[in-house]
C-alpha cells in the first residue's frame, strides 16, 4: 500500500500539515491537532473535529510504531542546514495554545517519550482574549436549536431565506477582517464572551507555559492572535 494512503486510513484525522517527499518514501510526517479531550467543548465542536484521549493515545500509538520521534531542534537543522534525520520521522505540533496541551496532551507525551512543539497566540495566553473563530463556535451552539435566535441572526447577516446549515456556512465563513460581527452575533445571541474565558480558561497560562517548557517541550508564535 502506498505510504500516504496507510497514514491516510490508519491515522484517520490526525492530519499532517506537511510532507516532505521523494517519490513513494515520506521523510518527515508533521501530524497535528488542535485540541484532545473527553469532554464536549462548545468552543471547538463547530470549528475543529478533536480525537479524545483513547482515540488520541491509539493514533500515536500507532505512528511510534511506524515513525520515529525527532525534536524541533532536529528538525530545524534538516531544514535550515540539510542535517540527517533518522528514517521515517515525525514531529507533533499543536496550535493554538489550548488548556488540554497541558491537562491532557503533554502528560501523555511525557509517558510515551515524545517530544513536541506547541505554537501559541500571545492575545490568548492567560485568556485575555478568545479567538474569534471560537466565539463562532459558541454562536452556533446557542442558535442550533433555538429558531427565535437563529432568525436574529439570519436578519443580521442579510440571510433570512436560508436553511440552517446556509446560516452555519455563513457564519464560519466569517474572516479575521470581518470579526467584529462574532463580537456583535455574540450580544445578539447573549453570548458572554468575557465570562466564558473567566469561567472556562480555555486557553493556556504563562505559569502553564512556563511548566511545560521546564518539561522540555518547545512553543512558538502562530501570530498574534490569528
Amino acid at each position: 500500500m502506498n505510504p500516504f494512503k496507510e497514514i491516510a486510513q490508519s491515522v484517520g484525522s490526525l492530519l499532517p500539515v506537511g510532507l516532505l517527499t521523494k517519490t513513494s518514501q515520506i521523510d518527515l510526517l508533521l501530524p497535528y491537532h488542535h485540541v484532545v479531550s473527553d469532554e464536549y467543548l462548545p468552543h471547538i465542536n463547530e470549528i475543529y473535529f478533536n480525537k479524545n484521549k483513547k482515540e488520541f493515545i491509539k493514533d500515536l500509538d500507532w505512528i511510534l510504531k511506524h515513525f520515529n520521534a525527532v525534536h524541533p531542534d532536529q528538525v530545524a537543522d534538516f531544514v535550515l542546514y540539510q542535517k540527517i534525520l533518522p528514517e521515517k520521522s515525525f514531529l507533533l505540533s499543536f496550535d493554538d495554545g489550548y488548556r488540554e496541551v497541558c491537562d491532557i496532551i503533554a502528560p501523555i507525551l511525557i509517558e510515551k517519550g515524545v517530544p513536541a512543539i506547541f505554537f501559541i497566540n500571545p492575545e490568548f495566553v492567560d485568556n485575555k482574549n478568545l479567538f474569534y473563530r471560537c466565539k463562532l463556535s459558541l454562536i452556533l451552539n446557542k442558535i442550533k436549536f433555538d429558531d427565535s435566535l437563529a432568525n436574529s441572526v439570519k436578519k443580521y447577516l442579510n440571510h433570512e431565506h436560508g436553511s440552517y446549515d446556509d446560516l452555519r456556512r455563513a457564519i464560519l465563513l466569517i474572516n479575521y477582517r470581518d470579526q467584529y460581527k462574532a463580537n456583535e452575533l455574540g450580544k445578539i445571541v447573549e453570548v458572554d464572551f468575557s465570562e466564558f474565558l473567566r469561567k472556562q480558561q480555555p486557553f493556556l497560562t504563562s505559569a502553564q507555559i512556563g511548566k511545560l517548557t521546564t518539561q522540555g517541550f518547545i512553543f512558538r508564535g502562530h501570530s498574534m492572535d490569528h
